[in-house]
Order: structure tokens, then sequence, then C-alpha cells
């Protein structure tokens, strides 16, 4: 959607239940598509990926980009790509705080 869509899936509060898909032990397809979600709202304006941030997503995004199963590194992945698209210089500080370079570099040299 546009990122007024996306606006309106954060004003109803639903990155707090993605973060919850992406700590609890959901099935594998689950946790996909709630980091696929979230690449969706990180490619939106710099204040919805600010909402991400906000919200607690980013250290389990990590997290997954750094153990899950490749389909979930993926999503993962993207998720973080995105932000580092259009989120602020401070956004990315941010992502790289969180330690997401050696996760992503290691997902590079994966075959899939």
């Amino acid at each position: 959607g546009n990122d007024t869509q996306t606006q309106v899936i954060i004003n109803c509060g639903a990155l707090n239940c993605l973060r919850n898909l992406l700590e609890t032990n959901h099935k594998k397809s689950i946790k996909k598509e709630a980091c696929w979600t979230i690449s969706n709202i990180t490619a939106g304006t710099k204040e919805q990926i600010q909402a991400v941030f906000e919200a607690g997503l980013i250290p389990p995004l990590v997290k997954l980009l750094a153990t899950a199963e490749y389909d979930i590194k993926k999503e993962a992945a993207w998720a973080i790509s995105n932000a580092t698209s259009g989120g602020t210089a401070e956004q990315i500080k941010g992502l790289v705080d969180y330690g997401c370079i050696k996760p992503l570099c290691d997902t590079l040299t994966v075959n899939d």
C-alpha cells in the first residue's frame, strides 16, 4: 500500500502485534510474513521507520537475521535494507548499533 495506508496500520497498533509475532514461538511462515509486513513499513517514510524503532522491532529483526532459516532471514534483511534506504543518518546508525552489519553480510553468502 501507499504511505497513508501504512500509517493507518501503524495507528491501529499493528507494530506491537508484529513484535509479538517475531518474539514468540510462532510457525516459520508467521515469522516470515511478519518480517515481510515490517519490510513494507520500513519502505515508507522516515516517521514510519522511526515508529518501527520505537516499537522495539529492530532487535528481534536483527536476531532473526542472524539465527533464523533462510526464508525468514531474507525478509528480515529486506526490512533492514528498506530502513537504510529511506531512513535518516541517525536511524541508519541505530541499525548499526543494533548489530545488523554482520548478519546482513552473512546473509549475502548464503546460497538459496
